[in-house]
């Protein structure tokens, strides 16, 4: 029947022993290959141009071998560049097609309905629709199939349903196009591979238990306007960290150098999905999936940075001098700025860092205060009679090189401390500014000495251990709240991170 104008075509439980050869055959009506028909060869509709619909509804089709002494087969259902005006029906509980159903650069007005049909082709294509253009939906409804589905450069005007569908196997989808929705829901097997790369999808519809099965998802690229999410943000990240990188040559100095490098890390996906999520209000989790891109990212870079290798032939000088620690200081940094402000997404952080200096400091100096190991910051006070009457009768100044490191030793255990002396004997000091400890660190931590704390006390270090220590911390806390309030401000601004 090749290049044959007829009708219509109905072969509702027939048997074809020799392969079905329909090429370039014009139908003005319907195919039914449906209800125990049966292609012992397979069928042939290559250029075939049929008006109205293809129903294989409970057909079987096999593969046959392309010739006697080749190892070849073709395909068991061939409709490359098929015009079907109306649906393609592939389906049925019955439904078997034991070789490869070539799609390739078919039109499609309808669906493409594989419902509950088996595709099997170990090893080859079960499935290829490679450049087709479908004006409805591809479902594949609890179908199973083995082997792989491969939509390349594929256009639908509508759904691709993958519900309920056991594939062993992969799926190619790269630089695909799915105007509605993409469904991967309650999907079982054993998926090696799944290539979203440079899709857009309308809406992706999916579920955890989907993504389970799949052990790599190439992601680069893939775009979507929405998420029907029922996904958790712990489910959402073990889907992105299913990315797979391709590995990328290196090039140093005009020379190919061979690398021995970690797995890549792509933040696309990771941007792609944190933009979604805004979009439907959900800036919270979208600022914790920006915090994790950035943390992975840092760690992708830090570990590509330190485990690189040169040619065994090559000097190692050259490598060791532009290695040196500036990967180790980057990552270091990074990873700070990550636990204070979360790369920019999270400034809140720093609030639970200010919190806990200030109460160590507001712990540090109470303490020291209440040993009396604090002192007057004010000339007047120190220069009084008062004061240097207190220090005459108080306790000696601490010989450090004696005391040495050993806390055990007793230091002024059997003495008045100077500002003990000082509060208890002194008229000026009832009217002198109170020590608060929490008020004291807060001006201490904060760059604007506005609350009058510091200006007036100080820890005297020659005193005991509190004082000591007091003394000794003051400069890191000092610096921390100048360096917390610096980054906090530029972020909080835009000036540092959130960039998208």
């Amino acid at each position: 029947m090749f290049d044959a104008n007829i009708g219509g075509l109905y072969l509702t439980g027939s048997r074809a022993i020799e392969r079905l050869n329909l090429q370039c055959l014009k139908i003005k009506s319907d195919v039914h290959l449906s209800q125990g028909f049966i292609a012992e060869r397979g069928v042939e509709l290559v250029g075939a141009r049929i008006d109205g619909q293809v129903a294989c509804i409970d057909g079987k089709f096999f593969k046959s071998k392309a010739s006697l002494n080749c190892n070849e087969y073709l395909p068991a259902f061939d409709a490359n560049v098929a015009h079907i005006g109306a649906a393609l029906h592939l389906s049925g509980e019955e439904f078997l097609a034991k070789g490869e159903v070539n799609l390739v650069g078919a039109k499609i007005k309808g669906q493409v309905s594989c419902t509950k049909g088996t595709f099997s082709n170990p090893g080859g294509y079960a499935i290829n629709a490679n450049t087709a253009q479908l004006g409805s939906d591809i479902q594949l409804w609890q179908s199973k199939v083995e082997g792989a589905i491969s939509c390349l450069r594929i256009n639908i005007d509508a759904h691709f349903f993958c519900g309920g569908l056991k594939l062993d196997g992969s799926l190619n989808l790269d630089a695909s196009r799915v105007k509605h929705g993409l469904y991967w829901q309650n999907v079982s097997g054993e998926v090696d591979n799944l290539n979203l790369r440079n899709v857009h999808v309308g809406t992706l519809i999916d579920d955890a238990q989907s993504w389970d099965c799949v052990e790599h998802v190439q992601l680069s690229g893939l775009s979507y306007d929405r998420l029907d999410d029922p996904l958790s943000i712990t489910q959402r990240l073990k889907w992105l960290r299913k990315n797979k990188v391709a590995d990328v040559t290196r090039k140093e100095r005009g020379k190919l150098i061979r690398r021995v490098d970690p797995p890549g890390f792509n933040p696309g996906p990771w941007s792609q999905l944190a933009k979604t999520l805004d979009k439907t209000g959900q800036r919270s989790m979208a600022a914790h999936i920006r915090f994790e891109r950035d943390k992975s990212q840092n760690r992708a870079e830090f570990s590509r940075g330190i485990t690189s290798l040169p040619y065994i032939e090559d000097s190692l000088w050259p490598w060791i001098r532009e290695r040196s620690l500036w990967p180790w200081l980057k990552y270091v940094a990074s990873c700070i700025y990550g636990l204070l402000f979360g790369y920019g997404h999270k400034p809140a952080r720093a609030l639970i860092f200010l919190l806990c200096v200030v109460g160590f400091a507001a712990v540090l100096y109470g303490v020291a205060f209440d040993k009396h190991q604090m002192a007057p910051n004010s000339a007047v006070i120190l220069t009084s009679e008062a004061w240097q009457a207190a220090l005459a009768n108080g306790c000696d100044k601490v010989d450090w090189d004696k005391v040495g490191w050993d806390w055990t030793i007793p230091i002024n255990q059997d003495c008045v401390m100077p500002l003990k002396a000082w509060n208890d004997t002194a008229k000026e000091a009832v009217d002198y500014e109170t020590f608060h400890p929490v008020l004291y660190a807060v001006d201490l931590f904060v760059p604007l000495d506005a609350l009058g704390q510091e200006t007036t006390w100080a820890p005297a270090r020659d005193r005991g251990w509190w004082g000591w220590l007091a003394y000794a911390m003051r400069m890191p806390i000092q610096m921390a709240g100048w360096i917390i309030t610096a980054v906090g401000a530029a972020v909080l601004t835009g000036l540092v991170g959130r960039k998208d």
